[in-house]
């Protein structure tokens, strides 16, 4: 929420993370979806692309996205 106020106190229209922070991110999701079975080589469900990768937007409860 405290991202949509300063977009509206600026009038911007947008919001982008700095590239490290997103990389970072990135990383910290890699390493969790390692460790959920949607990544064990013998599953197959629609989290997977056809390469077979994760492709889920969070591998976390929502609780701890909260927290996190």
């Amino acid at each position: 929420m405290g991202c949509l106020g300063r977009l509206h106190e600026r009038g911007a229209r947008a919001i982008e993370p700095r590239k490290d922070a997103r990389d970072t991110y990135n990383e910290i999701v890699e390493r969790a979806l390692e460790q959920r079975v949607w990544s064990h080589p013998s599953v197959g469900s629609y989290y997977q692309n056809s390469k077979g990768r994760v492709v889920v937007s969070n591998p976390w409860l929502l609780v701890d996205s909260w927290t996190m």
